[in-house]
């Protein structure tokens, strides 16, 4: 019987190395994380950027200028950086950009400006995102907040009602929303269901449940679970 020879798999290729271009915009370096990324989109999008005029550095140098990452977060980006800057020796104050920067900018042709939405670092240096407060910030957010914490509503509920201008609890009693009857009770009880409840309180009711156990199950234990058993 022949034996059918396996296919070797193939590897993704490396972006090539070659001297450094300076491309049509020396001002601008970039480097990409290949983490979360991928090897072979890192090579596509390194092809991509080269063809258009942009300078991509395999490693990272003193001369990189854009940091370009995709699904990292700001701490991962800031870790990668300083791992690179010491194996290299190197040191450096890369733009640390989303993969969007990199998107627009080759869309555009051009590096473009870049905003607070595209950079990883404000996270970093303020401890808060620019473009996430933006978002909380905003009408939809904290409709869509507010309907979710309804008993019994998920997003996709909570996005219906939105559409049709429902922004409040009185809008949904007052336009006779049909809802369901988990809906009705978590509407009815809806500042009893979302105020915290304290230590005392669970501590009282496990207490009342220990008892009930007891008297079906004697030397059976209860344990309050969730943040309360830490």
């Amino acid at each position: 019987m022949a034996l059918v020879p396996l296919k070797r798999r193939r590897r993704a290729p490396s972006p090539p190395a070659g001297p450094p271009d300076a491309g049509r915009f020396p001002a601008v370096v970039l480097c990409l994380v290949e983490k979360r990324m991928g090897a072979s989109r890192r090579a596509f999008l390194t092809q991509l950027a080269r063809a258009k005029g942009f300078r991509v550095d395999r490693a990272y140098s003193a001369a990189v200028t854009h940091v370009v990452s995709e699904q990292n977060s700001g701490n991962e980006v800031a870790r990668w950086l300083e791992q690179q800057q010491e194996e290299c020796g190197a040191g450096g104050d890369p733009a640390l950009l989303d993969i969007s920067w990199f998107t627009e900018s080759m869309g555009a042709g051009r590096p473009v400006e870049i905003e607070s939405r595209h950079r990883l670092r404000d996270v970093l240096e303020d401890g808060v995102s620019v473009e996430v407060e933006r978002v909380k910030l905003s009408e939809r957010y904290r409709t869509m907040k507010l309907f979710t914490k309804i008993f019994g509503v998920g997003v996709r509920t909570a996005s219906r009602w939105y559409q049709e201008g429902i922004r409040t609890l009185v809008d949904l009693q007052e336009r006779n929303t049909k809802l369901t009857r988990q809906q009705q009770a978590g509407l009815q009880h809806y500042e009893d269901l979302n105020t915290p409840v304290e230590r005392g309180e669970a501590e009282s009711i496990g207490r009342m449940v220990q008892e009930a156990v007891q008297r079906f199950l004697p030397g059976a234990s209860v344990t309050l679970a969730g943040g309360f058993r830490r």
